[in-house]
């Protein structure tokens, strides 16, 4: 984001409006109401009623986030989240609101307080964030494990784009949620086979991992009888032959060989998900392992298509 240009002269009006609610408040005290809330008055108050050291420092890729949720759509009129200014009209809380209806350039509607006391900014907004998993859990979806599922399907989101780390900085939480929703099914088979085989390898590979592998061999058209027997195969192990594909794949990710040369959280994840699609194809063709750096990730090839 760069800086917001200057507002124009429909900003004058919304500098009236905004002077005549601080006065307000200060007749009859707190109040609160819900306004329609343009991109001019979202940079009028950023410009002017937003000094420096009385909010927190702007997160620009938080604000571009919730931009393109409002963009494309995704904004929801219904939260309780809004703007909180104080007695004197200075902006209190929800700066990266209005940050990102200016960059958005469409306006929203939300909750605005005015008259709040100035000692109040010390106790706003100070938790944790909510996660995907929260909103997820939050929404009741039957998915045995929220976390699981919200890191599953941000792994898939990231993994179809042609730059991972490039998805992976945009991807907001209200994609990943609405993709969990829209896929509510298969995401909650895959998450079952991710946890289920990480229990049976006993490994650091996480089962978000395991899982986003699953989705992504189903997803390509593969039968679901054979990708279940491949995934049961790869937990315990049963009926594998020296050089079958699984086998390697099994005995690497147990010894965290897949991907013990990244130390970056996303590559780590590129490297495991490579892996276990590599030896799929494999095992697939019919054809043998032979050594590990045959189904080893790598930056150049980058993690192969699925074999149905």
């Amino acid at each position: 984001m760069n800086t917001l240009p200057r507002f124009s002269t429909k900003a004058n009006i919304e500098e009236r409006q905004h002077l005549e609610r601080v006065a307000c408040a200060r007749r009859v005290g707190m109040f609160t109401e819900r306004m329609t809330v343009t991109p001019e008055f979202a940079r009028l108050i950023l410009e002017k009623f937003a000094p420096l050291g009385t909010n927190r420092r702007l997160r620009r890729m938080y604000a571009a986030q919730i931009a393109r949720d409002i963009s494309q759509g995704r904004w929801n009129a219904n939260t309780h989240q809004g703007l909180a200014f104080r007695e004197d009209g200075i902006l209190q809380d929800g700066q990266h609101r209005l940050a990102a209806c200016a960059e958005s350039g469409v306006a929203i509607t939300l909750p605005v307080t005015y008259g709040q006391p100035n000692d109040v900014f010390e106790v706003v907004d100070q938790g944790t964030p909510r996660t995907t998993a929260d909103l997820i859990q939050r929404a009741g979806l039957d998915i045995p494990s929220s976390a699981n599922a919200a890191a599953l399907a941000r792994l898939v989101l990231c993994l179809r784009g042609n730059d991972f780390a490039a998805a992976a900085r945009g991807m907001s939480r209200a994609v990943v949620y609405e993709f969990v929703g829209d896929n509510r099914d298969s995401i909650n088979h895959a998450v079952r086979v991710g946890m289920n085989t990480a229990t049976g390898l006993k490994s650091k590979t996480s089962p978000s991992m395991l899982g986003a592998a699953f989705y992504l061999i189903i997803e390509a058209g593969a039968p679901e009888a054979v990708a279940h027997e491949f995934f049961d195969r790869l937990k315990d192990g049963v009926g594998l032959t020296k050089r079958s594909p699984i086998l390697v794949l099994r005995e690497a990710t147990k010894a965290g060989a897949v991907y013990g040369r990244y130390t970056n959280s996303g590559e780590r994840a590129r490297a495991s998900v490579a892996a276990i699609i590599s030896a799929w194809n494999l095992w697939r063709a019919g054809k043998p392992c032979q050594s590990l750096n045959s189904i080893l990730y790598s930056r150049e090839t980058g993690v192969p298509t699925v074999t149905p």
